[in-house]
């Protein structure tokens, strides 16, 4: 079984910007990142809130996943507060109030954080041989 972890320990932006992205609120997920972020993922690249809307209104559409945060950390870093996050996202398709069909994937997310906003993003695919 996977335990949650403790909401307080994350750093202030972290929350909200998971709680955005399960929201699908386009702006509040671009208000927890820099005017100039960087969001590196599988699913291509973006620099600044204009090229990072464009990636990600889409996946916002419904249906769309969830994301849980299973452990977070902070990691020693020269350019700015940096967390690394193991999160689960979860689709699932439902007809009615019946389950049809599930997906998870886990990710690693690794933000870097400057004066309480996430400059940098990098996704990647949690290697299941880890």
């Amino acid at each position: 079984m996977t335990r949650t972890p403790n909401p307080d320990a994350y750093h202030p932006v972290i929350t909200p910007h998971i709680h955005a992205l399960n929201s699908g609120d386009l702006q509040q997920i671009l208000d927890t990142f820099t005017p100039d972020a960087e969001f590196i993922s599988p699913a291509g690249s973006a620099v600044g809130t204009c090229e990072l809307a464009d990636m990600l209104g889409p996946m916002l559409m419904s249906p769309r996943a969830t994301m849980q945060v299973l452990s977070i950390r902070q990691i020693g870093s020269a350019d700015g507060e940096r967390f690394l996050c193991h999160t689960r996202r979860v689709m699932k398709l439902i007809d009615g109030h019946r389950e049809i069909a599930k997906h998870e994937i886990d990710l690693v997310l690794t933000f870097t954080v400057h004066d309480g906003l996430i400059s940098r993003c990098h996704t990647e695919l949690l290697d299941p041989g880890r």
